[in-house]
């Protein structure tokens, strides 16, 4: 029944958009074209609770919803990819735990993961972008 309610609303809302438009003086075939596109326009705006609905109803009617995957073979494979290597690096920090906290770890137990990746981080060489500004001489002004 929401369904329908909600197709009849569209519906008069196309109509009425259509004598409006007839009104302030189209009269061609781009009448109706008009009235299907700004009667578009303003269902949506205006008939967000009944779309809502609606689109429960047709939900609720889906007899393949279940069988159907949710995501790509592609983004399954990767998934199964990523979530093997947390397993494989958490097997590798099982090992740190039974030798003991270190000056990394928090409370929990667990290696904090930005000071390791800080640790592993090379210290920038100076000119080695060549982006770098050279230091101001005496006296000279780089405000503007």
């Amino acid at each position: 029944m929401r369904l329908f309610v909600y197709s009849l609303l569209r519906v008069g809302i196309i109509l009425a958009c259509a004598v409006v438009l007839y009104l302030l003086g189209m009269r061609s075939w781009l009448l109706w074209g008009s009235a299907v596109v700004v009667g578009a326009m303003v269902s949506f705006l205006v008939l967000r609770r009944q779309h809502a609905e609606a689109a429960q109803v047709l939900s609720q009617y889906d007899p393949l919803r279940a069988q159907r995957p949710r995501f790509s073979r592609e983004a399954e494979e990767d998934a199964a990819y990523e979530d093997a290597a947390v397993d494989a690096a958490g097997e590798g920090s099982a090992a740190g735990e039974s030798a003991g906290k270190s000056a990394g770890e928090d409370s929990e137990g667990e290696a904090d993961a930005e000071e390791e990746s800080v640790d592993e981080l090379e210290t920038p060489r100076p000119g080695e972008d060549g982006d770098e500004v050279p230091p101001a001489r005496p006296g000279e002004d780089r405000a503007g």
